[in-house]
């Protein structure tokens, strides 16, 4: 990487002696060039340079995971994905597929990958990362046809491809619609400026497309339209009623995305910070937050995944949050300063257009800003550096070389940030771990963290995680739903309950409260309260695998085995390889008395999960009642090494196949210890057991 900073620190001189930069409305030309002084590169050389440091940058990205946050829903636990079925694509586009979102090119490209990559994260990140390289030359090109700046040009497409705020978009899987929606919206700018250059209809009909396949990706291009009056004014200094007319119907697009926008994320309660804040907190936040992006921008450091609220102490927020309120007031002194320089106005118009609609004004989610919020919005404020910049060389001397230093120190300490941001979104543990170093107030890290442990089989620790982030948000009904799973893995199944039913009283909506309680009332023999609840999962997700893989299981339980044998046909039919559901089905299949299929089901869990013990468990009490004796001892005795498998029922089933194979020496051994342990066994028949023990002898 260092290679690279050398590169730019020993040609960048020769490069910022030809910008053309623009003060005010006048066009300032740059002085000819000697003979002495080295001809300045080509621009592509740069663009080539620039990308090859992002991809250096990257690198980690190539060998990262999936991650518990969101990774699930887009992907991993997405069957939605797994076909590109005409009518699968249809729903995409019909439909809202994703935590409340309306992105169905989005899904279209996931999709595609899954076609490609099955869960092999480095597809996927593969994907992200050209987007993104992609992206960058979009942004070169456009900065190039708008300025006609080889300086400005350069500087915004380095900051863009390089700026550690830009890595969770690119790092992080489920921001897809990130890099997606921006890629469409930036080719449909280019469009534009090409149309008014050459004047052909033709490239306006190409940015209306582009708009519309941006919109598909993301609900953050609703600020296209305005998008394009910012160039307008650029361009010519003003914006017409003409300008205003010829973007109507692009507007009308807008409108209908942003309230798609709003009723979807009303239908997964995004919006339920609304009602906690007051207007005064609401402006408060919307302060806080542009002095923090633009804070982020110069100095981005202690990035995170969430940024919390601010909190009150005895009623009042820290005086630095208050102070920040100086950042929209010094905005707004800028656009008055500049009002005559149309690089400076369109770059700060255009960073405060597509910031406004995430400022909180409206709260949603768990964070007062996002770095992901920034892969766009910070392309304005690209801009006017590199016009600061370009200015303040143009005056030479001692601020030409002291400007020079201080860039390449930028661009070595942007690199190393990023490539250190990048590495923290290997996994979801090491994600919440970053983010708890920063921040230990955030019950979503919490609340992931507690379900990385409950993956781990950790379920004291991940109970302990849930309980902390109850703490911190007593109406957080995801944290109750997933204790409760905490709790059944413990063993306390009244805990579990309680937890299933606080969750569901907060929001009736919870999946995972349903189907923990339902799995719960199937353990504690309350059958028909557990199919309620199956049947509601089964009712309003009809898609989901948990539901009908849990619905199958409270069918087994209610000893409604062909039920369950559908249920579970229907779990394979869109997911081949879940063991679980091949072993319950095998389960039925034996209490129906089809014990070849229900041996065929059991060698298939075990082929998929070899330290399946429960399957071994059951595979062995088959082969004793197909008369496979051998095979019985075998698995039972596999089983039986396993400390947390069912040792009473493997022991009896050993037991019985020596009885059958007259190995009675070691079917008595296996009778006595469990008699040991407390399993009852017959006097009379241990009596004759021993006798026959003797006999064999």
């Amino acid at each position: 990487m260092l290679t690279f900073h050398s590169f730019f620190l020993t040609n960048i001189i020769s490069s910022l002696t030809l910008p053309l930069m623009k003060k005010g409305n006048k066009k300032i030309e740059a002085k000819p060039i000697e003979n002495k002084i080295q001809k300045p590169m080509p621009l592509w050389v740069w663009l080539a340079g620039i990308l090859t440091l992002s991809i250096l940058i990257y690198l980690p990205a190539f060998t990262n995971g999936f991650t518990n946050w969101d990774d699930q829903y887009y992907v991993t636990d997405n069957i939605y994905i797994r076909s590109l079925s005409f009518q699968n694509i249809l729903s995409f586009f019909t439909s809202l597929q994703t935590q409340g979102n309306y992105h169905p090119l989005t899904m279209l490209s996931l999709a595609i990958d899954y076609q490609l990559f099955g869960l092999n994260a480095t597809g996927y990140h593969t994907i992200n990362i050209l987007l993104h390289l992609i992206n960058s030359c979009l942004v070169f090109l456009l900065t190039q046809k708008l300025f006609k700046s080889p300086f400005i040009t350069i500087t915004t497409a380095l900051l863009f491809a390089i700026h550690p705020t830009h890595v969770e978009s690119v790092a992080w899987v489920s921001e897809r619609k990130d890099v997606l929606y921006v890629l469409f919206y930036l080719l449909g700018l280019w469009c534009y400026v090409n149309y008014l250059d050459k004047k052909k209809r033709s490239y306006f009909i190409y940015t209306i497309l582009c708009f519309v396949l941006s919109l598909l990706s993301k609900a953050q291009a609703v600020t296209f339209p305005l998008a394009l009056l910012i160039i307008d004014y650029l361009r010519n200094g003003k914006i017409s009623v003409k300008n205003i007319l010829t973007k109507t119907p692009l507007l009308a697009l807008s409108v209908t995305a942003g309230v798609i926008a709003i009723f979807a994320q009303q239908n997964v309660n995004a919006t339920e910070l609304y009602v906690r804040y007051t207007w005064i907190d609401r402006i408060i936040f919307t302060g806080h937050a542009i002095a923090l992006y633009i804070l982020k921008l110069f100095l981005p450091v202690n990035l995170a995944a969430l940024y919390p609220y601010p909190d009150k102490n005895n009623g009042w927020y820290n005086p630095l949050v208050y102070l920040s309120l100086l950042a929209p007031i010094g905005f707004g002194a800028l656009l008055l300063f500049f009002k005559k320089n149309r690089i400076v106005i369109s770059g700060l118009l255009f960073f405060i257009l597509n910031i406004a609609l995430i400022l909180q004004i409206l709260p949603v989610g768990d964070a007062i800003i996002a770095d992901r919020y920034t892969y766009l919005s910070y392309l304005g404020l690209f801009w006017v550096l590199g016009y600061a910049l370009n200015y303040v060389i143009q005056k030479g001397g001692l601020y030409k070389v002291g400007v020079i230093i201080v860039c390449c120190c930028y661009v070595v300490f942007f690199s190393c940030t990023s490539y250190q941001r990048t590495q923290v979104w290997q996994s979801s543990l090491s994600l919440w771990q970053d983010e708890l170093s920063k921040f230990n107030n955030v019950p979503v890290a919490w609340n992931n963290l507690g379900m990385i442990k409950e993956a781990d089989n950790d379920p004291k620790y991940a109970k302990e995680c849930f309980t902390h982030a109850i703490s911190l948000d007593p109406d957080y009904s995801i944290s109750y739903s997933n204790r409760s799973l905490a709790y059944i893995q413990l063993g306390q199944y009244d805990s579990a309950i309680l937890d299933d039913d606080k969750a569901l009283k907060l929001r009736p909506d919870n999946k995972s409260a349903r189907q923990n309680r339902g799995a719960v009332f199937s353990m504690v023999g309350k059958t028909d309260s557990s199919l309620i609840d199956c049947d509601w999962l089964v009712k309003h997700f009809p898609n989901q695998l948990s539901a009908h893989l849990n619905h199958g299981l409270a069918y087994n339980s209610a000893q409604k085995y062909d039920s369950a044998i559908m249920e579970f046909n229907w779990v394979l039919s869109n997911k081949p390889n879940n063991e679980v559901a091949y072993a319950s089905r095998g389960t039925a299949y034996m209490m129906l008395n089809k014990l070849n299929n229900a041996l065929n089901d059991y060698n298939k869990a075990i082929e998929l999960k070899p330290d399946y013990w429960e399957a071994f468990t059951n595979r062995a009490h088959i082969e004793i009642l197909l008369g496979n004796n051998e095979k019985a001892i075998e698995d039972a005795t596999i089983a039986i090494r396993n400390a947390s498998s069912n040792q009473a029922s493997n022991y009896i089933t050993r037991a019985q196949a020596y009885y059958n194979l007259n190995r009675y020496n070691e079917s008595l051994q296996d009778y006595l210890l469990l008699q040991k342990n407390g399993v009852p066994v017959g006097a009379s028949f241990l009596t004759t057991l021993e006798k026959k023990a003797k006999q064999s002898n």
